[in-house]
């Protein structure tokens, strides 16, 4: 949500709600998004931007006065066969972006893309990122191949040596993580098969 309302990404473009029974407001792909086919949506605490990522690596902002700018570095990555924009988080200023390629981050202040990171610790490169959360100095990622976490007190994310990625052997019953998330003080991830949270030790199962 932002100023009060709730957007949302869809594969017709995005919708902002209002109150209850009023018609929302959309966006399309003529003078606003580069797709209507959007995977991910984040909108600052103070409702300044809203940011979307689309199936095809596009990412649109939107500034506090309605006006939209489109950044195509991510989907005029051509050596990426997939460049879809899967999750968006923000830290200190910088947006971490999960692709279908690893991720990729970006400087809010100087609107630049910073690096990309297309291998993640020991899991195969140009391995999906589904998800991606930032909790206690950390960054974590959920993909097909395992959960990766890395300090962010580092200059660089690109080195496999500074992640540990967890999975099946570490608790997860699973390799594939598909959905992750944080309440601020717990980290959540979910698979096909089930939902757990990371004490800071190990893996409890929830569903």
């Amino acid at each position: 949500a932002a100023d009060g309302s709730l957007w949302v990404a869809t594969s017709g473009g995005v919708f902002r709600y209002f109150e209850p029974g009023t018609p929302p407001e959309e966006f399309r792909n003529v003078g606003e998004l580069q797709t209507l086919n959007c995977r991910a949506i984040l909108c600052e605490a103070n409702g300044s931007r809203v940011y979307v990522g689309g199936d095809d690596g596009a990412l649109d902002i939107r500034n506090a006065a309605g006006s939209w700018t489109n950044l195509s570095d991510i989907s005029r990555a051509t050596q990426y066969p997939k460049r879809g924009v899967n999750d968006i988080v923000e830290h200190n200023n910088i947006l971490y972006i999960a692709t279908d390629f690893g991720f990729v981050t970006f400087d809010i202040q100087k609107e630049i893309f910073v690096e990309t990171v297309d291998r993640i610790g020991t899991i195969q490169e140009k391995t999906a990122a589904n998800g991606i959360v930032i909790l206690r100095d950390s960054i974590w990622v959920a993909t097909d191949s395992g959960l990766a976490v890395a300090p962010l007190n580092v200059s660089t994310l690109r080195p496999p040596s500074i992640w540990t990625v967890l999975g099946k052997d570490d608790g997860l019953g699973t390799n594939t993580i598909s959905y992750i998330t944080t309440n601020g003080t717990e980290l959540s991830v979910g698979t096909r098969f089930e939902a757990l949270t990371f004490n800071g030790t190990s893996f409890d199962l929830r569903i």
